[in-house]
């Protein structure tokens, strides 16, 4: 789990942990237990645990289409900066969701959310208007469960807002026929 977590996005930053946990893994097949109690092996499968902590971190945002999106428009030397910059990225929104619905006088207003980060989410409503309807749900349904929003009518207002692209180009096709 964690090289696996480390080689999505961390590939450069930990490459010589990497190796080692391949090396580790390999020596599992192949040593005796009696070879894993020296000191040495011991500090290194503890250091490598310390990296425990990070592959967490990727393993709740990897599969998140925010998330990739925002990484992907990250700039820096390394994966290191990018992830960092990504991660902030989305503890601000999840700040701005926290914010929004701690007012219980009224709904959440989710496009407020959308458009301080408009770029991103334009470029997340176009990718998912050109795939089928089950991606655009997927999406849907990654930010409900990350962003905890449980109120209904949020579900529908966020709905709308990431599918309206896709209703865009209907009537647009409409229009066109006619």
């Amino acid at each position: 789990m964690i090289k696996n977590s480390l080689i999505i996005f961390h590939r450069k930053q930990y490459g010589k942990e990497i190796k080692d946990l391949i090396n580790i893994i390999e020596n599992m097949e192949t040593k005796s237990i009696k070879e894993f109690k020296t000191q040495k092996m011991k500090e290194s499968i503890d250091n490598l645990l310390k990296l425990k902590v990070i592959s967490e971190e990727i393993n709740k945002v990897k599969d998140l289409l925010l998330f990739k999106k925002i990484f992907e428009k990250s700039k820096g030397n390394d994966q290191e900066e990018p992830f960092k910059d990504a991660k902030s990225l989305l503890d601000k929104i999840k700040e701005l969701f926290k914010k929004e619905s701690s007012n219980k006088e009224q709904s959440l207003n989710i496009e407020i959310i959308f458009q301080n980060f408009e770029n991103i989410f334009k470029d997340i409503k176009d990718e998912l208007s050109k795939k089928e309807k089950s991606k655009s749900d997927e999406f849907i349904k990654q930010m409900k469960n990350f962003y905890d929003i449980k109120n209904e009518e949020n579900q529908k207002d966020l709905s709308i807002i990431i599918k309206n692209k896709k209703y865009e180009m209907v009537v647009k096709s409409i229009k066109f026929f006619f």
